[in-house]
This record gives structure tokens, C-alpha cells and sequence, in this order.
């Protein structure tokens, strides 16, 4: 019983943490569609605001295209 309680605690602890890196970027990939979508910031800025990669905002804008 104490391996099966510490084996969920586990489990839980591995979903809240990984749950927690998909929230954190997803917000950073609206903030990348909010700030493209402004038109007022170069693709290095935003690339650099939002700690990314000038690919990685380009390859957000190709999917994001109206």
C-alpha cells in the first residue's frame, strides 16, 4: 500500500508539473499572436520579449495566418 500511495503521489506531482509547462506555453504562444497581431513590434522583439527563437515566432505566425 505505501509503494501504490507513493506511486500516485508521483504521478500527480509528474501531471501538475507538466500540466503547469503547457499552461506556461500556451500563454507565451498568445502572447506571440497578441503581439503579431498588433503590428507594432519586429519579429526579433517579439522573439526576444517572449524568451523564444526568431523561428519559433515565424513558425507561430505561418499557423496563425487569417
Amino acid at each position: 500500500a505505501k509503494g501504490l500511495a507513493e506511486g500516485r503521489a508521483e504521478g500527480r506531482a509528474e501531471g501538475r508539473a507538466e500540466g503547469r509547462a503547457e499552461g506556461l506555453a500556451e500563454a507565451k504562444r498568445a502572447a506571440i499572436i497578441k503581439a503579431l497581431n498588433r503590428g507594432k513590434l519586429t519579429l526579433e522583439e517579439i522573439a526576444e520579449d517572449n524568451d523564444t527563437s526568431v523561428e519559433e515566432v515565424l513558425k507561430i505566425k505561418a499557423e496563425n495566418k487569417p
